[in-house]
C-alpha cells in the first residue's frame, strides 16, 4: 500500500530542547516548525510537522515521547502519494511556456549563448532552460510545474521585475528560480530542506549559466522579496503562511502549488487565517497554482 503518514506535533516552546533531542535519537531531522526558534524561551504553542514512510516509525515516535514526558499533542493523517505521482506527464518532452521551452539535457553544460535570453527582444525566439532528471524532482513534467509557470508568465512581465527580487521556497531542480533570472529579476534566491534538491539545483543553476543563490534551510534568508514561489506538498506548506506572510515585500505576491481539488479548501482556509486574498488560479490536471496577494 503506498501510503504516508503525516505527524504533527504541538508543545509548548521551552520544552522544544527535548523534542529536538528526540528527533536526533530517532534520525528525523527534516522537521519543520512554523513560528519560531528552537530554544527561544516562550509559552507559545508551536507546530512541528514531519513525513513517515512506515508506520512503524511513527509508533516509534509517540512510544519515545511518552518516555520523555514532555507536554504535547500528536495528530496522525494518512495519505497516499498516488494523485501526486499521477501528476506526472509520461510522454513528456519539452515543456513549452510563453518565454521559454524547458528540456532535459544530459550532463553536458549547454553553451552560455543557448541560455541566454533578451526579454526585450522579440518573443518569436524562447529561451532555454535546460534540466537535469532528477528522479523525484523530475524535470518540468510534473502538472504543478506547468500550471505555476503559466501563473507566473500570465502575471508579471519582464519590465517589471529588474529592481525586484524572487525567493523560491522548496526549490526542487531549481527550475522557478533559474526561470526568474531569466525573466530579469534583480536577485533570486532559492532554499530547499533536502539535500538532494540543494544538489540538483546547484546542478541545473551551473547548467544554465545562473548565479542566484541557493540555501539549504527551511526558513528562508532575512529580508523582504516581491515575489515569492512555492510548489510543496501541504501540510508543510500550510504549515508556512505565517514565514510567507513576513517575508513579502509591501504590494508582492505569493504564487503556490503542490496541492490538488482534494485539498484545496484546507489550503485555501490556511492562507485566509493569515490574511492572504486571492488573485489568479491556473488548473492543471486537477492541480491548482494560485496568485495571491496580502493586505
Amino acid at each position: 500500500m503506498d501510503v504516508t503518514f503525516e505527524l504533527l506535533i504541538e508543545a509548548k516552546l521551552f520544552e522544544l530542547g527535548k523534542i529536538k533531542r528526540l528527533l536526533t535519537h530517532l534520525n528525523r531531522d527534516d522537521f519543520v516548525e512554523s513560528t519560531q526558534e528552537w530554544g527561544e524561551s516562550s509559552s507559545d504553542q508551536v507546530t512541528v510537522v514531519s513525513l513517515f514512510d512506515e508506520t512503524k516509525d511513527v509508533l516509534i515516535f509517540i512510544e519515545a515521547k511518552i518516555n520523555h514526558d514532555f507536554e504535547a499533542r500528536t495528530e496522525i493523517r494518512e495519505y497516499s502519494s498516488r494523485l501526486w505521482k499521477e501528476a506526472w506527464e509520461s510522454d513528456f518532452k519539452n515543456l513549452e511556456s510563453d518565454y521559454f521551452t524547458i528540456q532535459e539535457t544530459s550532463e553536458t553544460t549547454p553553451d552560455a549563448s543557448e541560455t541566454k535570453f533578451d526579454s526585450s527582444k522579440s518573443l518569436a525566439k524562447k529561451g532555454n532552460i535546460y534540466l537535469n532528471s532528477e528522479g523525484a524532482f523530475g524535470k518540468g513534467d510534473h502538472a504543478t510545474t506547468k500550471a505555476t509557470l503559466a501563473l507566473l508568465e500570465k502575471a508579471l512581465k519582464p519590465s517589471e521585475c529588474q529592481t525586484q527580487s524572487f525567493l523560491d521556497v522548496g526549490c526542487g531542480t531549481g527550475i522557478f528560480a533559474i526561470w526568474a533570472e531569466k525573466f530579469g529579476f534583480q536577485s533570486v534566491i532559492a532554499t530547499d530542506i533536502d539535500p538532494a534538491a540543494i544538489t540538483s539545483t546547484k546542478k541545473n543553476k551551473k547548467k544554465n549559466h545562473c548565479v542566484f543563490e541557493v540555501y539549504e534551510t527551511p526558513i528562508p534568508p532575512a529580508g523582504k522579496y516581491h515575489v515569492i514561489v512555492s510548489n510543496i506538498l501541504p501540510p508543510a506548506l500550510n504549515l508556512l503562511f505565517p514565514i510567507f506572510k513576513e517575508r513579502l515585500a509591501d504590494n508582492g505576491y505569493l504564487f503556490l502549488s503542490g496541492f490538488n481539488e482534494a485539498n484545496f479548501v484546507d489550503v485555501e482556509t490556511d492562507w485566509t487565517k493569515s490574511g492572504f486574498t486571492l488573485v489568479k488560479s491556473i488548473d492543471e490536471r486537477g492541480w491548482a497554482a494560485v496568485q495571491l496577494h496580502h493586505l
